[in-house]
């Protein structure tokens, strides 16, 4: 089951002890703890999706704010579901993914 809207532009991988780890829109790994999420961490997650937040989390009429408190919720839920993971090894586990893919040309 999907937590965050489709097609969101970030990836929870997981989470463990107090880390939750994800892929942002530029597909940039990530690891980071609780109070590193911030407004301006979260606009940075969504940096070549600016628009999404705002239109999942609106936080007014127009929607030109969104609401870091849902936005931030919905990560760390979508995080959690997706597991615990092996913090040691992820980022090791996503620098080698990254490598097949630019060997074989799919980047």
């Amino acid at each position: 089951m999907r937590i965050l809207p489709e097609p969101c532009p970030i990836v929870p991988l997981g989470t463990d002890r107090g880390v939750s780890y994800l892929i942002d829109s530029r597909g940039k790994f990530w690891a980071l703890e609780a109070e590193q999420f911030t407004r301006a961490l979260l606009e940075e997650l969504f940096a070549d999706a600016p628009e999404y937040p705002r239109r999942c989390w609106p936080r007014d009429a127009d929607g030109r704010r969104f609401d870091t408190h849902e936005t931030r919720a919905t990560l760390f839920l979508g995080c959690s579901r997706a597991g615990i993971i092996d913090a040691r090894g992820a980022e090791r586990a996503y620098g080698e993914f990254c490598t097949l893919l630019a060997k074989y040309g799919c980047a």
